[in-house]
């Protein structure tokens, strides 16, 4: 277990004359606690012919398939946790919410006025600093989105600039909620800075065991990692649900 501080409000500055008395003013903190938690993979058996006889490096191949499995896991407890490991922004535990309108339960009702109204829901600190994060599906309904005009209010990425949302940059999760329903978060806007991750172990615990399935002939492939997780400021982040 780590405790870390998280900023709630910041230390402040002000014009003084020569020789005047400084306001003083503390900013002030709050206490985050990240518990490791065990994130591990382990494979049913892997033929030592096959490892012998390919002519690719499969435990080279298995190492990496580890690491983008937990990954993606790590994404996911980030946006859909629900107390363990953590609380995910997607979930209650995010400060701000904003509603489709009445009736709308698909996410194909999304509008450019309610992605505006997420980043407005966050602190001008937290805005500035913010990033949208939602499924590629998402991104296809905001491609589509179009003014009084019948012109696409989404505009290409410039040569060699990143696509943004409102100035914002955005990121497609494939962790982030792809299938639509009522009453459904299915993107968030946050300051990731206050989303903690701690590594307690300093690389992933790669081992082979022979011996299992040792009739067989057969190798088990484990792979062990360590992490904690969670909101330091949960009014860092808003959610975007579909209506009931």
């Amino acid at each position: 277990v780590k405790t870390l501080p998280a900023e709630l409000t910041l230390v402040s500055c002000s014009w003084e004359d020569e020789a005047g008395s400084i306001d003083e003013q503390n900013p002030t903190f709050s206490q985050v606690k990240l518990t490791a938690k065990k994130l591990a993979g382990l494979t049913a058996g892997i033929s030592v012919e096959l490892l012998m006889d390919t002519s690719m490096d499969i435990v080279s191949m298995l190492t990496e398939q580890f690491m983008y499995a937990m990954g993606l896991e790590l994404d996911n407890q980030a946006l859909n946790g629900t107390g363990s490991p953590c609380s995910g922004v997607l979930s209650a535990a995010a400060g701000y919410s904003v509603i489709l309108a009445t009736g709308s339960s698909n996410f194909s009702s999304i509008t450019a006025d309610k992605l505006s109204e997420m980043i407005y829901k966050l602190s001008e600190e937290d805005a500035v600093n913010a990033t949208f994060v939602y499924n590629r599906l998402i991104q296809h309904y905001i491609r589509t989105l179009k003014d009084s005009n019948n012109q696409y209010i989404w505009q290409k990425p410039g040569e060699g600039k990143p696509g943004t949302i409102w100035e914002l940059p955005y990121i497609q999760s494939t962790k982030a909620t792809g299938t639509t329903a009522a009453s459904t978060p299915f993107a968030a806007l946050g300051n990731w800075k206050y989303f903690y991750v701690g590594r307690r172990m300093g690389a992933m615990a790669f081992a082979a065991d022979p011996y299992t399935n040792f009739a067989t002939d057969l190798v088990r492939f484990r792979a062990i990692t360590r992490w904690g997780m969670a909101i330091a400021r949960a009014t860092a982040f808003v959610r975007l649900l579909t209506n009931s």
